[in-house]
């Protein structure tokens, strides 16, 4: 029984786990977005393409044999 007791009382002061608070959650919650923000956006810029199908159709029609294909794949 005398390990259930506490032996001293412990006084605890708000400001010292503020920052413990604050670490806790915002600024690891805000990390993960950022990063999955970031995630985003990399895999949206890797999809998106500043031409027009308008442009690879003149490509398959006036292109080099290798550009052609490439232009058709993109279509």
């Amino acid at each position: 029984m005398e390990k259930l007791i506490e032996r001293e009382s412990a006084t605890r002061n708000p400001l010292v786990a503020a920052p413990a608070l604050a670490v806790q959650f915002f600024l690891i919650p805000m990390a993960v977005i950022a990063v999955t923000v970031m995630v985003y956006v990399g895999f949206r810029s890797l999809v998106l393409t500043p031409r027009s199908p308008q442009d690879y159709i003149a490509e398959v029609r006036n292109g080099s044999r290798g550009g052609r294909w490439l232009a058709a794949m993109e279509l």
